[in-house]
């Protein structure tokens, strides 16, 4: 298994991963190092950059996703838990980005909204933590906190959500000034000629990891974790502190046992002195340890401590649930959901790493000249993708005829191969003739381009246990007829292979799909016809890119015929 196997789009999105990962470890570890206070909304900033660049370059669809998605599992792949909170962070600033440029489309409003909303997710998600570790307590702290401070240093006109809106208004500028820096880099990276450096050969097998530390895993647990949060929840809100404090250390007690690297959490001083601090706050302003009358001085504290309690409960439980998840049987659940290509877009990811990272440069330049290095490793993952699946103009072409039921596409198909036959070309393929009786199309006919062979492939109103797509029943040894032919032209030295057409049998996995994933693995050039309504769906489907496409509506034979004989000679 090598990178070939891997489909075009993951390819993509392993290298532009491998990008924002290589910026991840470089600028997140230097802006870790300083303590500066806005790293979470910088780092997003110059990912989205790289997102919007990366699908300018590449207009794949669902690029953007899987991007986000090889960057977020290479930030799990580590000796120690899982770390949910900076993953799910980048999956969103993806997904968010992805959403806009659907409704949107790919224009500079899909990627300057997308861009917006995604940068603002650092902001966001520090909220959405601190009020589910802490609970809506943590509001209340906040904003009482907030008006003792505003009082004492008299800045009384500005209301916290007055300061929010602005936070929030920044980061929306900064996601928009991140998307216009993606564009910059975009242009740079296409303008900028490809380097000839050798590069080692990408990995053979790929998997995720094994991890063995931690001891066996149990689909059980990872569920009884998920449900111990809501439950000692409610415990902690309901239940007196005497009551709901010894239940949860008897299931922190139990996790550190069960998973040793947990404890360590706790070791570091600094969660403590943030515990401390959210008492003793909670306690001066949520009733006051100086109020006055029996029963309430203390009422603030009794508050602070259930919050600290409440947020110890989910930095157990989610460690745990980080480390449950790599269980295989989890893993493999996802794998078979849609993600089957992910663990080898993974090993290329990996192996890029090592050449992303040193393409980036130093912290300092970076941060000085975003631009460039941005467009320095975009450049280098452009060149990997060269190595992977060849410069353009060496990959197979691949023609797309488009057209409207009935627009005369088999028509316009049958004349050019008459055409390019004349000049020499070897033409094979199948193609799918309309039949019709008293005026009314009843089916179509099986065509064999290399042997003239014709035969039913589907009909209306007929019995038979064949696929059925729309009215049509098609008769299962047609297609058996069809698909032997389609692979006979593998092996007769075609130059080039008409498949007439690709439609919604096709895309439910039957006709010809089988044949297409087939030629997709060797170099051939093919025709496809494509009805205009499907054709998004099709190129989406099998990662097509095509070399020329010609719609119906303006399409000419001699013209098709030219462009197709200076593509094969």
């Amino acid at each position: 298994m090598n990178g070939n196997t891997l489909s075009s789009v993951w390819k993509k999105a392993a290298l532009l991963g491998s990008v924002w990962a290589s910026m991840e470890i470089v600028l997140g570890s230097f802006l870790h190092a300083l303590r500066f206070p806005f790293t979470g909304t910088l780092l997003s900033a110059i990912g989205i950059s790289i997102l919007v660049a990366g699908s300018r370059i590449w207009d794949d669809r669902g690029l953007v996703w899987r991007t986000g998605l090889v960057c977020a599992a290479m930030k799990s792949i580590s000796p120690s838990a899982i770390i949910l909170g900076p993953m799910i962070g980048i999956v969103l600033e993806a997904l968010l980005l992805e959403m806009a440029l659907r409704v949107f489309g790919r224009s500079t409003a899909g990627y300057l909204l997308g861009g917006a909303l995604a940068v603002t997710t650092p902001l966001t998600q520090k909220i959405v933590t601190l009020l589910f570790a802490y609970g809506m307590n943590a509001a209340r702290l906040i904003s009482a906190l907030y008006e003792f401070l505003a009082r004492s240093l008299q800045f009384q006109d500005l209301s916290l959500i007055t300061l929010l809106l602005l936070f929030l208004s920044l980061n929306l500028a900064a996601g928009m000034i991140a998307s216009l820096s993606g564009f910059a880099v975009s242009k740079r990276v296409m303008r900028t000629p490809g380097s000839t450096r050798q590069r080692r050969p990408l990995p053979g097998e790929a998997a995720f990891p094994s991890f063995q530390s931690e001891g066996k895993y149990s689909v059980w647990l990872l569920l009884l974790h998920a449900l111990v949060m809501p439950a000692g929840f409610v415990a902690i809100q309901e239940l007196p502190l005497w009551a709901s404090a010894p239940a949860v250390a008897l299931y922190a007690f139990a996790s550190f046992r069960k998973y040793p690297g947990v404890a360590g959490k706790f070791k570091r001083p600094r969660i403590w002195l943030e515990f401390a601090g959210v008492s003793i706050l909670a306690g001066l302003l949520l009733g006051g340890l100086t109020s006055a009358g029996e029963g309430r001085s203390w009422g603030g504290l009794i508050t602070g401590l259930q919050m600290t309690l409440r947020a110890g409960l989910v930095i157990v439980a989610f460690s745990a649930i980080g480390i449950e998840v790599r269980n295989p049987v989890v893993i493999r659940w996802f794998l078979r959901h849609g993600l089957e290509q992910l663990p080898r877009a993974l090993a290329v990811a990996f192996q890029a790493l090592p050449s992303m990272t040193g393409a980036l440069g130093e912290e300092r330049f970076l941060l000085k000249h975003p631009v460039t290095s941005l467009s320095r490793v975009v450049r280098s993952a452009v060149e990997w993708l060269e190595e992977l699946e060849g410069p353009r103009d060496a990959r197979a072409p691949l023609f797309i005829l488009t057209g409207d039921t009935g627009s005369g596409k088999t028509t316009f198909l049958r004349r050019l191969v008459e055409g390019l036959r004349s000049s020499g070309l070897t033409v094979t393929g199948i193609s799918a003739q309309a039949v019709f009786t008293d005026g009314s199309r009843e089916g179509y006919d099986l065509v064999d381009l290399a042997s003239g062979d014709t035969r039913p492939l589907c009909r209306k109103r007929i019995t038979g246990r064949g696929p059925r797509a729309g009215p049509y029943v098609f008769y299962p040894e047609a297609i058996e007829c069809g698909t032997q032919a389609l692979r006979a032209s593998l092996n007769n030295s075609s130059t080039l292979i008409c498949i007439d057409e690709i439609g919604p049998l096709e895309l439910a996995g039957a006709g010809w799909a089988g044949a297409l994933d087939e030629m997709r693995t060797h170099r051939v050039a093919l025709l496809m016809v494509v009805r205009t309504a499907l054709l998004a769906d099709v190129l989406q489907k099998w990662q097509l890119e095509p070399t020329s496409r010609w719609e119906m509506t303006g399409a000419d034979v001699p013209a098709a015929q030219e462009e197709i004989l200076r593509q094969l000679r």
